[in-house]
This record gives structure tokens, sequence and C-alpha cells, in this order.
């Protein structure tokens, strides 16, 4: 109710609506096809992240006038490293999420036994790893548990505010995110990255840097220590780092020709 008032009173006074770049869909439910139905009448510019997204919404009528694709605004954002944390640069950055537990991907017990052994396979190729808490309890709660699965004493880190967040992710030597906006970060600031997924939006993320098969495969153990141990690899991170920033330098374009058309 109130999702649909706001708008309505927004266009009442005038104000210009837009909805900056995201994901949609899959749009099945009933309430949800009433949400973008809201969306569309109200809006004065729709901007989606990626063609996927853009299908769904576009199976619904939606304005084609109003919709625009532009990738993930935040690369025009910088982050703020936080001094105290100096001793953990260049570190594997590891970030939970407990969508993939309460989106049905994975249970509570083999997400934690697969984040440990990550940060097993990390250490056996002597990089030390560390967790960032990039959501809320919830992720402070998967973290709490590896600590206590692997045995061992590994840094964990919570508490910081977004500019921070970002600012530590850019200190990394290589990220393993399963939050969406720990991979943007990480991309934007040329830090390679691995992610698991609950969504299409991870995937294309992945696309719009050229990065192919950086989704791990959370059944897959070898599948997705491989790919690790790829990436822990000093040219490997190396050519993978020069490809992002080359790439973001696009995206940044491209974020300034959104704003351009907000403007």
């Amino acid at each position: 109710f109130l999702f649909v008032r706001m708008p309505e009173e927004y266009k009442q006074q005038g104000t210009k609506i837009v909805f900056l770049p995201q994901a949609f869909g899959p749009i099945e439910n009933d309430f949800t096809k009433k949400i973008v139905k809201v969306i569309n009448e109200y809006s004065d510019l729709i901007f989606v992240r990626e063609q996927v997204s853009y299908n769904y919404l576009k199976s619904l009528d939606i304005d084609l006038n109003k919709m625009k694709i532009y990738p993930d605004f935040t690369s025009l954002v910088y982050g703020i490293f936080p001094t105290k944390y100096e001793y953990i640069k260049d570190r594997i950055c590891i970030i939970p999420n407990e969508n993939m537990v309460e989106q049905g991907i994975i249970s509570f017990e083999k997400y934690v036994k697969m984040l440990s052994e990550i940060i097993k396979i990390c250490l056996k190729f002597n990089h030390k790893a560390y967790l960032l808490n990039h959501g809320g309890i919830g992720d402070e709660k998967i973290m709490i548990a590896c600590k206590s699965h692997i045995g061992e004493d590994i840094e964990l880190v919570t508490g910081l505010n977004a500019l921070e967040v970002k600012g530590l992710i850019g200190s990394a030597y290589l990220c393993i995110s399963s939050r969406f906006h720990g991979v943007a970060s990480s991309l934007n600031s040329g830090v390679p990255c691995l992610a698991t997924s609950w969504s299409h939006k991870y995937k294309l993320l992945f696309d719009d840097f050229k990065q192919q098969n950086c989704i791990l495969d959370m059944n897959q153990q070898e599948n997705y220590l491989n790919k690790i141990i790829f990436m822990l690899n000093g040219e490997n991170n190396f050519s993978t780092r020069e490809l992002l920033l080359k790439e973001k330098q696009y995206i940044v374009e491209k974020t300034k020709e959104m704003w351009t058309n907000i403007w």
C-alpha cells in the first residue's frame, strides 16, 4: 500500500521518479506483478542492469521508452580503507550471504563446510583469508560458525560502513563473495573475484567485466577449489587485474552517460 501511495503522491507534486540500475525478475507472483505495474505507471525512467531483467519487464508490457540498460552504477563510488585493518591487506576476502541458505541453494551446514574448505585451500597455498560481514546478523552467524568449524584463528571483520567495506575489499588479493555488492565492489576495484550465486544477476555482472566461469559450483568441490587455486596464482591474478581495470573504464563511461540521461 505504501509503495503504491508514495509514487502517486510524488507524481502529483511533479516529482521525477527514476529507478537506478538494478536486477528485475523473475516476475511470477501476482503481488510482484502489481508492483511492476506501479513502477511502469509512475516512473519516468527505469534503468535495468542487464538484458535478462529487461526481458522480464518487457514480457509484462512495460513502456519500452522508459527502459534503458546500464551497468551497476557504483563504479563512481570510491571506498575508504579502514586503517585499523592495515595488517590484513593483500589477503583473501571471503564474504558470506545468508541468502544462499534462505533461497534453498545450500544448507547452512554445507555452506559453512564449503567456506571452511575455501579458507583451508587458501592457507595451503600460503594466502591468509578473513571473513567480511557485508550483510548483517545472519551473515555474521555464518562467519562465527566458520571460525568454529575451522578450529583455528581467523579474522572476522564486521561493523564497517559501506565505504569502509568497499575500501577493504579493494585492498584484497582475491575476493570470494556470496554478496552481489561484494562482487561489484571487487570488480570495480580491479580485484579478481569469484562468487557463489542465487540469482542471474551475478553471472551477468561478471559478463560486464568480461569475466567468464567465475561462479563457483557449490555442489562440486573440485570445481570451486580448482577455480580458486587458478586465481591464487600470481600470474593469473595479475592478468585478471589488468583486464578488470581496462573494462572498468567502459563501465565508468556508461555510468556517466546514465547520469546525463537522468539530469
